[in-house]
């Protein structure tokens, strides 16, 4: 009995579906057809079992997902808005409602996935959108670490009738609101977040220049031979700027003065 072909020889005597998912001239399209024909094509020719089937599952589900990316709306250069709500079809409509309005939101049940949300986007929100009702009193500490994050940034606080208040500046939109208020209140905090002045430094200037060298990958021994000073004095300033910014490791403090435009 003949060996069992490997997957490359048995796509090969099917050169329709080959001729198919060809990309004529490279286009996004056309890749994503031959991304999804080919991994269906491995699926259909390997043998249950075989070792390289979850090769080809993997690639049809890379496939798919990059389908479903190429299919959002663009969204560069819109204004940026953190909408963080506990409650499910609240964050969704406002979301919707602000979508609508031309603006690109990112949304949250609460502070770990608002940190989350922080931590994979590139650039700056310019407006936070905080329920002031989220459980276990979690939405001021919340809120006061997000304007930590994105000092420049506009702010739209959702209040409960008669609930928690935030100390610190911010549009307070009280629940229920309706979308024209929604949306107005949005409109406003980012236009004030565009002429908000940048703010001032907490980090001296040398732990700023330090940080700026761990942002470029250096060590602590590199640093200080670029500045001519010791790693224990550099170690020194890391630790002042961790605990100025509020970060538990190295990563998070090159991550957090990046956003707060502490460092280029």
């Amino acid at each position: 009995m003949a060996p069992e072909p490997s997957w490359p020889a048995e796509a090969a005597t099917r050169p329709a579906l080959g001729a198919v998912a060809t990309p004529p001239g490279g286009e996004l399209d056309d890749l994503l057809i031959a991304l999804a024909g080919y991994g269906e094509l491995l699926l259909e020719t390997l043998a249950p079992g075989h070792p390289a089937r979850r090769h080809a599952e993997r690639i049809r589900l890379a496939a798919d997902r990059a389908a479903a990316l190429s299919r959002r709306p663009a969204t560069a250069g819109l204004p940026g808005v953190l909408l963080v709500d506990d409650d499910e079809l609240v964050r969704d409509l406002a979301a919707e409602l602000l979508e609508r309005a031309g603006f690109d939101v990112e949304r949250a049940s609460g502070s770990t996935e608002a940190l989350e949300a922080c931590a994979r986007r590139r650039g700056d929100f310019d407006v936070l959108v905080v329920d002031l009702t989220l459980p276990a009193a979690s939405a001021p500490a919340l809120a006061a670490r997000l304007r930590r994050l994105y000092p420049q940034a506009g702010v739209v606080y959702l209040a409960g009738r008669g609930g928690v208040r935030p100390d610190a500046d911010g549009t307070v939109l009280e629940k229920p609101f309706s979308a024209r208020d929604l949306v107005r209140a949005v409109q406003e905090a980012s236009g004030r977040a565009s002429r908000r002045p940048a703010p001032s430094s907490p980090l001296t200037p040398r732990e700023a220049e330090i940080v700026e060298l761990l942002a470029d990958g250096l060590t602590n021994e590199k640093a200080a031979a670029a500045l001519g000073i010791s790693a224990e004095t550099v170690q020194s300033h890391v630790r002042n700027a961790m605990a100025k910014v509020e970060a538990s490791t190295r990563t998070a403090l090159v991550a957090t003065a990046m956003r707060a435009g502490l460092i280029s």
